[in-house]
């Protein structure tokens, strides 16, 4: 038995992958049974919710990589730790602040009400310093504590939506449920990482201050939000101008959020591999192209499946009142495969600590912004949006990263 968890423990890195894809399968049984027991309407509803909430996210997946580039690079200290959440308030506050003053236009633009929003804000919170308990585990390639983090969101989530659908079907239930989960797992990283003494004891030769943390966590913050800010905005504009088929919409983002799922779960791990060689260029540039070559051997597979499988599976799993979604799957799939590949190259940014890029990021954003308020016809235009700017961004950022790494 011991020798079976000292074998597990020295693969973290391998298992979490399966681990966490696994999981998202577990994750995906959550949307279908709201698909199952909302209108299509409040699913596209609570779709909207939880894409705004995405963006909100993007402080907790910042704060996470910073968390875990700090400790996978040895930078890390109980002093640090104590910046680190400090730091968090310059960012926190600001927010919440701005929503609540940008309360009525909020929810209008939603199509949504006040206590959705209230929920979103209380689970915005508690995603925050929950990240930085995850930051810790990634960071210390403390997988299998990531993972048991992840399960333990879900599985209660699921639990809680299972009971609380029998007395109430609505939006808020679905928030609720949402919120359980994350507050749970959030006590499981704090009495965790409370155990960890070589995090508690204060090292005095490492002195980082709440602002220099907070310098170094704008231009990964500012990413982070680029990167959220592609995977939310397309179901936000769809939710508000075409509400009629903002189900169906849904339906399309959760089969395409599968590959950014696997993604993100394959990225996690290179996380702290690209961080531990920073100073070697020569064996980083060797671990990126190998990273962007399994990136490639995934992205074929993705073709395939969203070509001859996925589609026969949408009124099998989401029931025929979505069968429309499936004439789109492959499309979006395209699109996705374009960004999933800019979100790679984003994260070695982020490591080299180039900020150049950003003005990529921006660009695309505004420009695809900008397309998608001019033409919103149907579900096809958004799609092929999406696909013209994402392949122009990942031409800009793949030319930009070789000459970083040529440096």
């Amino acid at each position: 038995m011991l020798h079976m968890v000292r074998f597990i423990k020295k693969r973290q890195n391998i298992i979490f992958p399966f681990l966490d894809i696994a999981l998202n399968v577990v994750n995906y049984f959550f949307q279908l049974y709201l698909s199952w027991n909302l209108l299509p309407q409040q699913y596209g509803t609570i779709n909207s919710l939880l894409s705004f909430s995405a963006i909100l996210f993007v402080l907790g997946i910042s704060f996470q990589t910073l968390t875990a580039k700090k400790v996978s690079s040895g930078h890390y200290s109980a002093d640090t730790f104590k910046s680190i959440y400090l730091s968090t308030l310059y960012f926190l506050l600001p927010i919440l602040l701005g929503t609540l003053i940008l309360a009525k236009p909020i929810v209008r633009f939603l199509r949504s009400d006040y206590v959705s929003l209230l929920f979103l804000i209380v689970i915005f919170a508690f995603n925050l310093y929950l990240s930085i308990f995850r930051g810790i585990f990634q960071g210390n390639h403390q997988y299998l504590h990531l993972n048991i983090s992840f399960y333990i969101e879900t599985f209660v989530k699921l639990i809680a939506i299972f009971w609380l659908f029998s007395y109430r079907k609505n939006v808020h239930i679905a928030l609720i449920s949402i919120l359980l989960g994350m507050v749970f797992s959030f006590f499981y990283g704090f009495l965790t990482n409370s155990k960890m003494k070589k995090f508690i004891s204060v090292d005095h030769s490492i002195k980082t201050s709440v602002r220099q943390i907070f310098n170094q966590s704008i231009s990964i913050y500012i990413a982070n939000f680029f990167i959220y800010f592609f995977t939310s905005i397309d179901m936000l504009i769809i939710n508000y101008f075409l509400p009629q088929v903002s189900g169906i919409y849904a339906v399309i983002q959760k089969y395409s959020q599968l590959i950014l799922a696997t993604s993100f779960s394959i990225i996690t791990v290179f996380i702290p591999t690209f961080s531990a060689n920073y100073n070697d260029k020569i064996k980083l540039r060797s671990i990126v192209k190998k990273a962007f070559l399994l990136f490639a051997l995934l992205s074929l597979i993705a073709l395939l499946g969203y070509y001859f499988i996925l589609p026969y599976t949408v009124s099998i799993f989401f029931s025929t009142k979505y069968e429309e979604a499936a004439n789109y799957l492959f499309f979006s799939c395209i699109a996705y495969i374009f960004l999933v590949s800019c979100f790679l190259a984003i994260n070695v940014f982020i490591v080299l600590e180039k900020k150049r890029y950003l003005l990529y990021l921006l660009i695309t954003s505004v420009f695809m912004l900008l397309l998608f308020l001019l033409h919103h016809e149907s579900i096809l235009s958004i799609i092929f949006i999406q696909i013209l700017c994402y392949l122009l961004m990942f031409i800009f950022l793949i030319a930009r990263l070789t000459k970083e790494l040529k440096e």
